[in-house]
């Protein structure tokens, strides 16, 4: 796939849980979900969830089987990048 496309899913995903999306409104439980599910099946290859959202999206993420699969990256300002990995972290 081409880097650009690359650049525009994760693009898409940083902009539904920044909050620019309209209204600055919280991440839902579903939401949370569909971007595990985008991770999970190669669709992204990264999302970044905003500080405020963090708590709901890991409520979610540690109920999910492959939990270990996922890999946060703290950044500045609060934010968190997540991946999905090929093998489970320890």
């Amino acid at each position: 796939m081409p880097y650009f496309l690359e650049i525009v899913k994760v693009f898409t995903l940083f902009v539904t849980f920044s909050g620019y999306s309209g209204g600055g409104e919280c991440v839902t439980i579903e939401q949370a979900k569909q971007s595990m599910d985008s991770l999970r099946n190669r669709e992204s290859n990264l999302i970044r969830i905003q500080k405020e959202d963090f708590l709901t999206f890991r409520h979610e993420l540690v109920k999910q089987p492959d939990f270990k699969y996922f890999r946060g990256i703290a950044r500045h300002g609060g934010h968190v990048d997540y991946e999905y990995m090929n093998v489970p972290r320890s």
